[in-house]
Parts: C-alpha cells; sequence; structure tokens
C-alpha cells in the first residue's frame, strides 16, 4: 500500500452556488510547514488568486468547476522536496431562482439572476435587504445576512427668503435671511455669501439691526456631504438705505437753500418793481405852474361885515 499523500488539499464541504466565495488551503498532513505554494485548476497553474498557502475564489461561476490540485515544498524529520496533493473536484451549481427582500417584504418576483436591478434609485428604496437561493421544488437552499441600504438625495432649489419681505430697508431695522432647499437627504450644511466672500454658517443669517455696510448681493450654498454637488440659490440684493443724524441735516440745509433762493428772488423781484415805478413817474409830464395874478385881479375874498363882527362881538361880551 502506497504512502498517503503528504499534502492535502482542503475544500469547504457546503454547496457552492453562483456567486459564492470559496477558500481552498494547501496543508500537510503531519502539520510540517509547507512553502512555495503552487495552485493548478485542470492542471492549469493559478497565481493571481494565491495568498501563501491558501486560494481565494469569489464571485464563483459554473467556469470554476473542475479538478484543483496544490503542490508545495515541505520540510519533515526525514526528508525534505517537493510534495502534491490529490486531485479535488469542485463544481459549483448554478441555482434555479433568486428572491430579493426589503425590510422582510419580497421585492419583485424570484428570478433566474444573481442581481436585483432598479432603474431609478429614490429615498423609498432605502432599507434591509436580503436574498434566497432556491431550488427547483422551492426548497431555500441558501440565506444571505441582512445589508443595510441607505439612498441619499443630493441637495436641489435652494432659495432665500428674507424678513421683511422687502429688499430695500431702513438702516436700523432687523433683517433676517433664511435659506431652504425642496430637494436633499439631512443633514444639509448651508454657507452664506456676501458679495462674493463666505460670512456665515446655518441656515439663518441673522443681520440684526443693519446699516448701509449691509447692502449687496447675498447668495446661499447648501450641501449634504454627498459628492462634491452643491445647491446655490439665486443672489439677494439688498439695499440698506440710511435715516440718521446726517440725513436730518442734509434735508435742514435743503430747506434752507430753498428758503434762500425764494427770499434772493423776491427781493430781485421788489427791486425790479421799484425801478419800473421810479421810471414811470419820471417819464410822467409835471404839473404847469399856476400863472401870476394880474394886477387888480382878486384870486381869493373873503369879506367879512364890521358891523356883523361888532355884534358878535357885543353879543358875546354880554353874554359874560
Amino acid at each position: 500500500m502506497p504512502p498517503p499523500d503528504q499534502l492535502v488539499l482542503q475544500v469547504p464541504t457546503q454547496t457552492l452556488l453562483e456567486g459564492d466565495t470559496v477558500t481552498l488551503r494547501c496543508r500537510c498532513r503531519q502539520g510540517n510547514p509547507v512553502s512555495s505554494v503552487f495552485f493548478y485548476h485542470e492542471e492549469k497553474e493559478l497565481v493571481e488568486f494565491q495568498n501563501g498557502t491558501e486560494l481565494f475564489l469569489s464571485h464563483l461561476q459554473l467556469h470554476h468547476s473542475g479538478r484543483y490540485r496544490c503542490r508545495g515544498w515541505v520540510n519533515s524529520r526525514v526528508a525534505q522536496g517537493w510534495e502534491d496533493s490529490a486531485p479535488v473536484t469542485v463544481t459549483v451549481h448554478a441555482p434555479l431562482l433568486h428572491v430579493f427582500y426589503r425590510d422582510g417584504q419580497v421585492v419583485g418576483v424570484p428570478q433566474g439572476s444573481p442581481q436585483l436591478l432598479v432603474p431609478a434609485v429614490g429615498v423609498s428604496h432605502s432599507g434591509n435587504y436580503s436574498c434566497e437561493v432556491r431550488s427547483e421544488g422551492g426548497a431555500v437552499q441558501k440565506s444571505s445576512a441582512w445589508l443595510r441600504i441607505t439612498v441619499r438625495m443630493p441637495v436641489a432649489n435652494a432659495t432665500i427668503t428674507l424678513s421683511p419681505l422687502a429688499h430695500q430697508v431702513r438702516a436700523g431695522d432687523p433683517v433676517t435671511l433664511r435659506c431652504s432647499v425642496q430637494v436633499g437627504s439631512a443633514p444639509v450644511t448651508f454657507a452664506w455669501r456676501h458679495n462674493g466672500q463666505e460670512v456665515a454658517q446655518g441656515p439663518l443669517l441673522e443681520l440684526g439691526d443693519v446699516n448701509v455696510g449691509h447692502s449687496g448681493t447675498y447668495q446661499c450654498v447648501a450641501a449634504n456631504q454627498l459628492d462634491s454637488h452643491q445647491a446655490l440659490s439665486p443672489e439677494l440684493v439688498l439695499t440698506v438705505t440710511s435715516q440718521g443724524h446726517m440725513d436730518t441735516v442734509v434735508a435742514g440745509i435743503r430747506w434752507a437753500l430753498l428758503f434762500l433762493v425764494l427770499l434772493v428772488g423776491v427781493i430781485v423781484a421788489w427791486h425790479r418793481w421799484h425801478r419800473v415805478a421810479a421810471r414811470k413817474h419820471q417819464e410822467r409830464p409835471s404839473p404847469e405852474p399856476l400863472a401870476t395874478p394880474e394886477e387888480g385881479e382878486i384870486l381869493y375874498t373873503h369879506v367879512v361885515s364890521t358891523k356883523q363882527a361888532q355884534r358878535e362881538n357885543s353879543g358875546g361880551g354880554g353874554g359874560q
């Protein structure tokens, strides 16, 4: 009886199906160390899947079926040299049906393909997935572990809401900007730009009591860290008008200048009227002087009777 082979190629006893992963191990029966191991499939040397004394075969396909053996250098107490294992047959079975589950519910219908294709992935497709391999009679041959899949949506359609709603406000008014997105999985981060420069982060930008320096363009940048994609809101133009002490002074100066202009106009008009009146007075013809009375002509006669005067005097005296 020939001595047993020094090397043994170990293969799992489980049924191997398409898509499985299997590890083949080359070992010495007596536990002696083995080095420089080579693996062969149908007498063709395999090198790309080898790692020391193990051979990894992942995503098995039907063409992986066949005879495998290994060869290695064995160091024993008795002798050392190259040894070969006996061939081992590996069979990859093609399952008939694959059944997929999401959160315990069957997804689609049982199919022959080991892949589940989802044409357009959405947030609703998130959940715990598993699959089963069934035989022709419907008996379950294998069940996978649960796999958690979370679908996230990139952010889109960022908008800015202004409080108060007017885009032109007065200095000293409280102003708050709010950024929001219509589409996007949480968590969403926000950043604010003022005239192209980042000034703050968060969904709210509270400017407080604004001044003229707050005027300019504001834009919100939203992202949810899924990728490098960002959602930019339309630019919002904010105008802050000053209403402080300087405006009052300027308004007073304007009224004073207007009053001075009106006063100068009145004075100029009065002077013009006075000149016109004086000119008309000078141009008016002078009245002719009274003619010198000729000799013997009486201009005014006031004759008082001497007797009447005496009577009045005597009457007045008698009264005393």
